[in-house]
């Protein structure tokens, strides 16, 4: 990354600006940059934790649901269109068994290169004309299976850790191939990623990658929501409302709206009205 955020500024209780650390060649400076509003999506625990030098009273309570599941991702090219195989550009979720608590259960053992259940998508077969084609695997594992490493910076974490993802990835492979015959074939080039790569690049505690765990006191926490107790300070992603795409994108409609003031839902969606209406008389 050339660029990363530091510090949100806090003055008199209020958020007037961040710092940024940007990457000139070899070297670093760091700048600060200010605005009436600042609006973070890196969710809760990277806000508060990372960014906000000051301390919050729902810090203790943030710790509590900071807990969560990551995952092992294994980002292929491929040498040619995987039409050819059958695939039309649908996500998968392969499983070995339809036992899925037992499939969790041995989650970990993705370590040993055992792996029976994974997500498979073809994100360039989702374009109209992709000029290279992709895909990726995705499986579940937790942080403490690669723990031992957390403290190493990335890309030099050691010959045992890319021993590792190379076995990770080999098992990964050959879980798809079970069920599409051929894709090892057109594999070109792959790389993986681990929890402790989602963590260094989302500042995710652990790199969980659903942020705050789904649980009956996440919902019921009243200070789950865009506003912060700093004025002109946000937050939005899927943390201020659910996981996934739609989590994400309606937690950026919440952020939106409460910028627009106590009606600003409101507002948003008259404009949005107004706007289809004049589209459709033109």
């Amino acid at each position: 990354m050339r660029n990363s955020g530091e510090e949100i500024i806090i003055k008199n209780d209020r958020a007037v600006g961040v710092k940024v650390k940007e990457k000139h060649g070899k070297s670093f400076t760091l700048k600060e940059y200010y605005a009436p509003v600042i609006i973070s999506s890196v969710g809760f625990y990277g806000t508060f934790n990372h960014l906000v030098k000051q301390k919050v009273d729902f810090l203790s309570q943030l710790e509590e649901l900071s807990g969560g599941m990551s995952a092992i991702s294994l980002y292929i090219g491929l040498k040619e269109s995987p039409s050819k195989l059958g695939v039309k550009g649908e996500n998968y979720w392969i499983a070995g068994s339809y036992d899925h608590d037992a499939t969790y259960e041995t989650r970990n053992d993705i370590v040993k290169g055992e792996i029976d259940s994974c997500y498979l998508s073809f994100p360039s077969l989702k374009e109209q004309n992709p000029e290279q084609h992709t895909a990726e695997i995705i499986s579940f594992a937790d942080f403490e299976a690669f723990e031992k490493w957390k403290d190493e910076p990335w890309k030099k974490r050691g010959e045992d850790y890319e021993a590792l993802k190379s076995k990770i990835a080999e098992g990964l492979i050959a879980c798809v191939e079970k069920q599409h015959p051929g894709f090892k074939d057109l594999i070109d080039y792959c790389e993986l990623s681990t929890p402790l790569t989602m963590e260094n690049f989302t500042s995710k505690l652990a790199g969980r990658m659903y942020g705050l765990a789904h649980t009956p006191q996440r919902f019921s926490s009243e200070w789950i929501k865009p506003q912060t107790p700093f004025k002109g300070l946000y937050i939005t992603g899927g943390d201020i409302c659910t996981t996934g795409v739609v989590g994400a994108m309606m937690g950026g409609v919440a952020t939106a709206s409460a910028l627009d003031g106590a009606f600003g839902f409101g507002k948003h969606l008259y404009k949005i009205r107004k706007y289809n209406k004049t589209e459709v008389e033109v």
